[in-house]
């Protein structure tokens, strides 16, 4: 996968603590919401709310790979022009295998928009198109043992 940092808003604070943009492996989805009308946009907008963490090749006592660098990032998709995500319907399919973010297909349209895709463990996916991605927040956080 090519680097998606030039296509997504205020990336730097991510790349800044993974050292590069992630592919959200085995992230857990906190979050997704679909506003089907904004104040700034007729067109919907989507949020992501991801807790993301970095994979050490160190293993603890129990045999478990050692994770750093625990943060809930929040990703803003506006502008949505297409929006399917029938796998995200149901209760607990919230861990996923990736998501990623690149130019959407210029035969589907001349403009410049974006396909996001978000792969969840059980299989399936779901996908958006939209005019912008950002990154609305980074917080970094202790986890619960």
């Amino acid at each position: 996968m090519d680097d998606p940092t030039p296509l997504i808003d205020n990336a730097a604070p991510v790349v800044a603590l993974y050292g590069r943009w992630p592919t959200f492996h085995d992230a857990d989805l906190r979050r997704l919401t679909l506003d089907l009308v904004t104040p700034s946009s007729e067109r919907p907008r989507c949020e992501a709310t991801l807790l993301a963490f970095r994979m050490t090749d160190k293993v603890d006592a129990r045999g478990y790979y050692v994770l750093e660098d625990h943060a809930l990032v929040t990703l803003c998709f506006e502008n949505v022009h297409v929006a399917c995500l029938p796998e995200f319907e149901i209760p607990g399919l919230h861990q996923l295998l990736g998501l990623t973010i690149e130019l959407a297909d210029t035969a589907l349209s001349s403009d410049r928009r974006l396909k996001v895709t978000l792969w969840p463990v059980a299989g399936g996916h779901g996908v958006l198109y939209c005019d912008r991605a950002s990154v609305l927040s980074l917080e970094r956080i202790t986890p619960s043992v």
